[in-house]
């Protein structure tokens, strides 16, 4: 039904002269655009909560919504002389390329084209601003102009005016918001919490001191160094690092730990644990986990991990 209207060619015996009409100006276009919407977005916030508060799904409520402003945009237009409510207050309307009026088809496809304008980030109504006859994109698209339909007196006049100005500000606003946003495309990356970034050399070092410790060991059958400090050399290490965790100051101190620390499992048992801050390791040569070396800190490390677990 709509392509068949919007293809029909024009009616010569009801259509009035094309060059009888004045193209509308963007700025009354605009204010009826705003009244418009002003009017459709409090009409479907009333609808909203009144369907909410009778218990109506989201989406049955979404959909009468949506509905509402297809019918507030296209049934004026072809049932009142191609007037909304704000096209009658700015004094225009809405007729066929022809001059003739707006069938029901039409309007709503020029509802649907109007819809398009607004995808385009409103460049489609720019088009209004170029060409004798001040179409925008949905104009183009649905057949129709936009034409002058009364004088208004001044006090109108200049009221729509006002109106009309009022996106403008806006515009401006988001075009300078959008000029100044960084140009270089974000990194697919997420960036590491500051946290993260701080607290991962402690994972590389305690990986350090241990393979020092089992280079030491497998150079001495099988024993372990009577302290960890004993055994930097065999890692190419020069001192015990400095080591920074959550909730401690940082420390290239050691504790040292007898058996009681070792779980049956062979795992630390935390009940014994101090909770320093500090590198940890396990002196005691009857211990059964002796040689282990660990961080003495029961907080969670950046993977959930608590750090004497890692």
């Amino acid at each position: 039904m709509i392509a068949k209207e919007l293809m029909s060619p024009p009616d010569a015996a009801h259509s009035p002269p094309e060059d009888v009409f004045v193209p509308a100006g963007f700025l009354p276009r605009s204010a009826a655009c705003v009244v418009d919407l002003a009017l459709v977005l409090s009409g479907q916030a009333l609808l909203g909560a009144v369907l909410a508060a009778v218990g109506l799904p989201d989406g049955l409520s979404g959909f009468l919504q949506a509905l509402l402003a297809a019918g507030y945009f296209s049934y004026p237009v072809a049932a009142r002389s191609g007037q909304t409510p704000g096209k009658r207050f700015a004094g225009i309307a809405v007729v066929r390329g022809d001059g003739g009026p707006v069938g029901p088809g039409r309007a709503l496809g020029r509802y649907a084209a109007w819809l398009l304008s607004f995808g385009t980030l409103g460049l489609g109504f720019l088009a209004a601003l170029l060409g004798a006859q001040k179409k925008a994109l949905h104009d183009y698209l649905a057949g129709t102009r936009v034409i002058r339909s009364s004088e208004l007196d001044e006090r109108r006049r200049k009221a729509v005016l006002a109106v009309g100005v009022l996106p403008l500000p806006l515009a401006l606003a988001f075009a300078f918001i959008a000029s100044s946003a960084p140009s270089d495309a974000p990194s697919s990356a997420p960036a590491p919490a500051p946290e993260a970034a701080r607290e991962d050399p402690a994972l590389e070092d305690l990986r350090a001191l241990r393979s020092a410790v089992l280079a030491y060991a497998g150079g001495a059958d099988g024993s372990y160094p009577s302290a960890l400090d004993a055994a930097l050399t065999n890692g190419g290490l020069d001192a015990v690092p400095m080591l920074t965790v959550s909730e401690h100051d940082p420390s290239d101190a050691v504790e040292e730990y007898g058996a009681s620390v070792c779980a049956g499992d062979g795992g630390l048992d935390r009940s014994q644990l101090r909770d320093s801050g500090r590198w940890a390791y396990v002196a005691d040569s009857a211990a059964a986990c002796r040689g282990r070396v660990f961080i003495d800190c029961t907080h969670p490390s950046p993977d959930g991990q608590p750090w004497f677990a890692r």
